[in-house]
């Protein structure tokens, strides 16, 4: 029996796990290329179509661990993805010439089915959410209705007269559009006429493209958050003459800060190295000559997304960037924050927190909140457990000043960890 959908999603959001990604492909390759293909006609344009669908999945995995079968999702965004490519190369195409040109073959008999084969996904779309995921699932992933009804939460039996009631409404549909056509039953040679396997390696390039993206989506995410963190830091101190921590605007479409984030592995430091040193340069009056002292050189000075030079006059309060995904803020000489924020482990904080703590980790050591918020704006109130900010799921932020420590989440795990050092008069 296939894994469940959501539990391999839930492994691959928690740790882009490659093997739970690529079992979601196998185990759904040939129903996302079926549906382009019949809606395309070409291959090749259905084999794009299908990588760029498990591109969205990849990139969509966050607002979906909790359906137990995403087959009918990716129907519909298979759909959606084929549309998009018709309406951008075949725009004088009439239905029926795609009909024509499928790539299907042709046996004796087949007429009868294959002038249904173009309205065949919208005749699914009419269908109720549940129902479509059964037909799906039993006709064109090949899944017994034992296992059908396993994904779907319900008993066998169920999962059958669910296909069956289906079945008749599937029926009703192509008859109301003007097709004499046969009742349909289980095992219509309608579904095998339009199923088809995808080509050998198009799982393996859709996994590929799928995983690149995910991690391009983490990456930007990440540095998404920090440039609006630098934006609302510099705003807070203006207003409120203390420091401000990192803090992020966790929505789409905001470019991205020139900060790289450095691969963990690169850098002089070995784990226990790194939390050791930066132990050392967490007390009140640390300064920028202890830091080189115990990290060495930084790779570079950033200031407002921009390199410095830390020796111009001007550039009183810099950012110094090291490997590991550390960073430094300094101001008049004076350490005002240690950072930890990106893909990496960066450093650990009181023996329990780092990059990748879940929130749960998090409360243990932090300690309760004294509210939550959800979906609401970010407003930075000390104290105040901060979820699903506007509506994107996992996305929070927890702060307590009496501990000089903030956080932000995506998907509940901790992707920016900021230590006050020396508050800014």
């Amino acid at each position: 029996m296939p894994q469940p959908d959501n539990s391999l999603i839930v492994e691959f959001n928690a740790r882009r796990s490659e093997d739970a990604f690529a079992a979601l492909v196998r185990q759904h390759v040939n129903l996302v290329f079926a549906t382009a293909l019949r809606q395309v006609g070409k291959a090749g344009a259905a084999e794009e179509i299908t990588q760029n669908v498990f591109v969205a999945l990849a990139q969509a995995a966050g607002k979906l661990g909790s359906h137990p079968t995403i087959a009918g999702w990716l129907h519909r965004t298979a759909l959606n993805k084929s549309r998009e490519w018709l309406r951008g190369e075949l725009r004088r195409r009439k239905r029926e010439q795609i009909a024509v040109n499928l790539d299907l073959a042709r046996a004796e008999g087949d007429s009868v089915w294959s002038p249904l084969v173009p309205l065949l996904d919208e005749a699914l779309l009419e269908l109720r959410e549940p129902d479509r995921q059964a037909v799906i699932l039993h006709f064109m992933e090949g899944r017994t209705f034992q296992e059908v009804g396993s994904a779907l939460g319900v008993g066998e039996d169920a999962a059958r007269k669910r296909v069956d009631r289906c079945l008749g409404q599937l029926t009703h549909f192509f008859r109301r559009h003007g097709f004499a056509t046969p009742a349909l039953a289980v095992g219509a040679p309608l579904f095998t006429f339009s199923s088809h396997m995808a080509p050998a390696g198009l799982a393996a390039s859709a996994t590929s493209a799928g995983m690149a993206a995910a991690h391009t989506a983490a990456s930007s995410s990440t540095l998404t958050l920090i440039k609006g963190a630098l934006k609302i830091m510099a705003w807070t101190k203006a207003k409120t003459a203390v420091v401000a921590v990192a803090a992020a605007v966790l929505a789409a479409g905001t470019t991205t800060v020139a900060i790289k984030v450095i691969h963990p592995s690169v850098g002089k430091f070995t784990v226990a190295d790194l939390d050791a040193n930066i132990a050392k340069l967490n007390h009140p009056g640390a300064t920028v000559k202890e830091v080189v002292q115990v990290l060495g050189r930084p790779q570079k000075y950033m200031w407002n997304n921009k390199t410095i030079d830390p020796d111009n006059p001007l550039n009183t309060t810099y950012i110094m960037v090291y490997p590991q995904s550390v960073m430094v803020e300094v101001s008049h000489s004076l350490v005002v924050e240690l950072r930890s924020e990106g893909n990496g482990r960066g450093f650990i904080w009181q023996g329990g927190l780092r990059l990748g703590s879940s929130l749960d980790e998090a409360l243990q050591v932090l300690g309760p909140p004294s509210s939550s918020v959800v979906g609401k704006p970010l407003d930075f109130t000390d104290g105040v457990l901060y979820k699903d900010i506007e509506g994107q799921r996992g996305n929070g932020y927890y702060a307590r000043a009496d501990q000089k420590i903030r956080l932000f989440f995506s998907d509940d795990k901790v992707v920016a960890l900021y230590v006050v050092v020396n508050p800014m008069k």
